[in-house]
């Protein structure tokens, strides 16, 4: 499989991707330029795959993720478009898209993750001592509703 753009460091559109979205925010895609695409049949081929979604719009990267033993897609993938309206007109066309005459492609925005994992934590530190600890280096409060504290044999895990 072709190394993607940015793997290459050859993308014919990053600089008008920069211009449009006021510079390569570290090398992240800008919120709304994202897209996520499911149901994506396994023996598909990143041509096909692309040949759906490059009559949108200019793709400034597309990630398939592939089974490593077999070298098959897993059924999704990540494409970023040069701007947001592109990814909003794939959304619209292509969500619900029959492809091989069996699927139908699943295609939403991609949403950032802000979900942190921390293993390790020795049992006797509380809540508290990991709010002390995490506090001093962000402004955001470490522990929301979601947030669980579980606990091991060995340590305590946090999943927020």
């Amino acid at each position: 499989m072709e190394p993607s753009y940015r793997d290459r460091g050859d993308n014919p559109f990053q600089e008008q991707y920069e211009a449009e979205n006021g510079g390569n925010n570290g090398g992240k895609p800008v919120q709304g330029t994202e897209i996520f695409v499911g149901r994506i049949p396994k023996e598909m081929s990143e041509e096909e795959i692309r040949s759906y979604f490059l009559p949108i719009g200019p793709i400034l990267e597309m990630r398939i993720a592939l089974d490593p033993e077999t070298l098959l897609s897993k059924g999704f993938a990540f494409i970023t478009y040069l701007n947001k309206e592109d990814a909003s007109r794939a959304i619209m066309r292509l969500n619900g898209k029959q492809v091989r005459r069996r699927g139908y492609l699943k295609v939403t925005q991609c949403h950032p993750n802000t979900r942190l994992f921390v293993g390790n934590i020795p049992k006797a530190k509380s809540k508290e001592d990991l709010q002390n600890e995490f506090g001093a280096r962000t402004s955001k409060n470490l522990f929301s509703p979601r947030t669980k504290l579980v606990q091991t044999e060995l340590c305590k895990l946090v999943l927020i």
